[in-house]
């Protein structure tokens, strides 16, 4: 075992137990418990795996607050790698705890919010942070409400990080100007190899033909001229036949890279 990294974990658990403590923040046993059994077994835990909707956390998920108590301590910590809290009930103030976390932290790679109640501000806060952290190479937002201004903050993000390797938004109620703008910008993006922004935009009968061509053009032209995206998942984006055939078939056929293009119902 890794001594000065043993000695970060259990420093960790004690700053963990001491700032919950100070602050009133209810500990999360889970957590503690978790630790100990790795510590135990001679292992240093490089992940945090705590989904809301396992036997452990279902009638109890993490909340704003304990993300807090979770987070703060953890900040220059640097023996995880992923960390999971898909499922629970973190909303934009949680996501301004965590985006804090990735301005300092070097070490975590993986980052999954799935299904959470985060909005376009936690969105926007998770986004500008990663403009500076260099480390995140995987990021889940899925389905939270992050709508057109947390998709335009993903957007913005994307310009300028070059790390982010993989990039699932499905679901996140994303509307044409967000999808247009994610589409604009991962044109030139040299970084992503899977992006998933599927069940985004179902309620494209709403939508004028023209506004439903430019979606359809801007997705056409991102596969064209991205040369580095190998795997794009767009399902239940309610794409026609007619649109497959008059934007796609030919762009699919000049891209070289493109490995997987998932347009199912």
């Amino acid at each position: 075992m890794n001594t000065e990294l043993d000695k970060e974990v259990a420093n960790y658990i004690n700053s963990y137990q001491e700032f919950c403590k100070s602050n009133n923040i209810e500990l999360r046993k889970e957590l503690i418990t978790f630790i100990a059994n790795q510590k135990n077994a001679g292992v240093i835990p490089n992940e945090f795996i705590f989904k809301g909707n396992g036997e452990d956390l279902r009638k109890k998920r993490i909340s704003d607050e304990q993300v807090l108590g979770i987070f703060k301590p953890l900040v220059y910590t640097s023996f995880l790698k992923i960390i999971d809290l898909r499922f629970n009930i973190i909303s934009d103030k949680g996501a301004e705890t965590i985006a804090r976390f990735l301005l300092d932290n070097k070490s975590v790679e993986s980052l999954i919010l799935q299904s959470n109640d985060i909005g376009s501000h936690g969105a926007a806060c998770i986004s500008k942070a990663l403009h500076i952290n260099e480390y995140i190479k995987h990021l889940d937002i899925s389905c939270n409400p992050i709508g057109q201004e947390g998709g335009m903050a993903i957007a913005s993000m994307l310009q300028i990080n070059t790390t982010l390797k993989k990039l699932e938004i499905y679901s996140c109620s994303l509307n044409s100007v967000a999808i247009i703008a994610l589409a604009t910008v991962l044109r030139n993006n040299t970084s992503l190899d899977y992006i998933d922004f599927s069940d985004n935009f179902q309620n494209t009968h709403n939508l004028t033909q023209s506004v439903q061509n430019a979606m359809m053009l801007h997705i056409s032209n991102m596969i064209k001229y991205n040369n580095n995206v190998s795997d794009l998942r767009m399902r239940k984006m309610c794409i026609t036949d007619w649109a497959m055939v008059d934007f796609l078939e030919k762009t699919i056929k000049i891209n070289t890279v493109l490995n997987v293009l998932d347009l199912s119902r």
